[in-house]
């Protein structure tokens, strides 16, 4: 078995330095990072300290991993997660991949380190290949928020498509047909999915959603209120907008407010993922429930049970429900205000 000198031998480091990065204490350069996580892998090196938990096979550690904890739908990744594991009397452990897959696997790495065999990764950079690599190394790794055929047992998700359909068939009942949707610009499989499940939608009703009326942004607020701000520019013609997430729709309303343009009785906003940011929006939005933090606490007991349970077969994926929570953002189409848009 390697030992800490082993590491720090190959990753040209002291001991001390080892020790302090897998604790997370000191400041080092992210080349000097790198070389001990790409030692650890590569030596398999397990910490003395947790020796005794992963003989016994109970690793009383639970680690989570998104994009940005700061984000409110990351927010409730973690306040899931961890509750679920407190209930197991696991500790968490929680980083950031920041969107760059060098970082998540840097996070998975030093996880597995400190000894945590229990891993809910919200992954929106590795490859397929890379996440069913890992599922084989690490027992306990479960894939939040997307789904992966070959290890499909291993995920908790929601169907993108079919969501996004379920909204687009929404506004559609309502009357809408000139339709503005706000995507999301990041490489991932969501924003594809989404805007896959709203143009299904569109074409079974026999229509299309024009490419000028498709603006792509970075997610937040201020982009909301940045695509709405183009739409206008350019004078297109729409009543109703399908957000990508509850960000950019808040984002879209107040713009649309600040022109002086009412929302729902000039035009409908619906945005995805139900944060309670909805709720207190103004007026209240309505939003596709992404039901992330039950997910989440499912995700938990899921990972659990794969290292609790070492001969346990899930022979299942696991698929969440999304449905549309209606509120005020949204109303029929008022045919007399088709044009309210362009002459604002």
């Amino acid at each position: 078995m390697a030992t800490l000198q082993d590491v720090a031998n190959k990753a040209g480091v002291s001991t001390s330095t080892v020790s302090r990065i897998l604790h997370g204490k000191g400041k080092f350069t992210s080349a000097v990072q790198k070389n001990v996580h790409q030692a650890i892998k590569e030596l398999n090196y397990q910490p003395n300290s947790n020796a005794q938990a992963l003989a016994s096979n109970k690793v009383a550690l639970v680690g989570i991993i998104t994009p940005n904890i700061a984000a409110p739908f990351y927010g409730r990744v973690a306040s899931g997660g961890a509750a679920t594991a407190r209930e197991h009397q696991y500790k968490t452990l929680i980083a950031n991949s920041f969107r760059d897959a060098e970082d998540e696997l840097n996070a998975i790495y030093s996880f597995v380190a400190q000894g945590c065999r229990n891993i809910i990764l919200h992954s929106m950079t590795l490859s397929d290949e890379k996440l069913i690599e890992l599922a084989r190394q690490i027992k306990g790794l479960v894939i939040l928020g997307r789904y992966v055929e070959k290890i499909a047992n291993r995920c908790v998700w929601i169907d993108n498509v079919k969501a996004s359909k379920l909204a687009a068939e929404y506004i559609l009942q309502k009357g809408h047909k000139k339709v503005a949707v706000l995507s999301y610009a990041q490489t991932q499989c969501d924003p594809s999915q989404r805007l896959t499940g709203a143009k299904l939608a569109f074409m079974e009703a026999g229509l299309e959603i024009p490419e000028d009326l498709i603006i792509f942004n970075d997610g937040q607020v201020a982009d909301g209120r940045l695509s709405v701000q183009k739409l206008l520019d350019n004078k297109a013609e729409f009543t109703a907008i399908i957000a990508y997430n509850d960000l950019i729709a808040i984002g879209a309303i107040k713009e649309l407010v600040k022109r002086g343009i009412k929302v729902p009785q000039d035009v409908s906003v619906i945005g995805f993922d139900n944060l309670f940011l909805a709720e207190i929006s103004t007026p209240e939005l309505t939003s596709v429930n992404y039901p992330i933090e039950e997910m989440s606490r499912y995700a938990v007991e899921l990972s659990i049970r794969l290292t609790e349970q070492p001969n346990i077969h899930i022979e299942q994926t696991h698929l969440f429900i999304s449905s549309i929570v209606e509120r005020d953002s949204t109303a029929d189409v008022n045919q007399n205000l088709v044009a309210a848009v362009v002459t604002s």
